[in-house]
């Protein structure tokens, strides 16, 4: 009787430690629905001001550097060139934080009022919105 009950609860503590290894497991993963997949979009459109007479489909507030900035999108789409109809601006929180590598971001905030911008941006939209930069192509990096 002696053996066998140290047996059983050094079997009873070994459960313990993988039910508890397995459920931090879980709950450390980045998976939904603690972090959830965010929607590529390729967009095409201006900073601050369009020229006359371009279509604006829509505005997002991005902010990045302690700069607060408007991008007026002529064109949202995604990785495959399919149109897209999920605009940003009707995500409840914003501005959108600009995210990426830091030379993306400056030349994007720091372009001029009126410069093309076109990249592919993640959008995470759950709690604080960001954009993360994927690739931007415009506006053309400083030589």
């Amino acid at each position: 009787m002696k053996r066998t009950l140290p047996r059983a609860f050094a079997r009873l503590r070994a459960a313990c430690l993988l039910i508890g290894a397995c459920a931090a497991a879980f709950a450390f993963s980045p998976s939904p629905p603690f972090l959830h997949q965010p929607s590529l979009y390729v967009i095409e459109g201006y900073l601050d001001r369009a020229p006359q007479g371009v279509e604006i489909h829509d505005v997002i507030d991005i902010r990045a550097n302690g700069r607060r900035r408007s991008l007026l999108v002529t064109r949202y789409g995604t990785p495959g060139e399919t149109g897209l109809d999920r605009y940003l601006s009707r995500v409840m929180a914003q501005p959108f934080t600009l995210r990426g590598a830091f030379e993306d971001v400056d030349r994007l905030v720091d372009a001029p009022p009126g410069a093309k911008i076109a990249g592919t941006f993640a959008a995470y939209t759950q709690g604080s919105p960001w954009l993360l930069i994927q690739d931007l192509t415009a506006p053309a990096p400083n030589s």
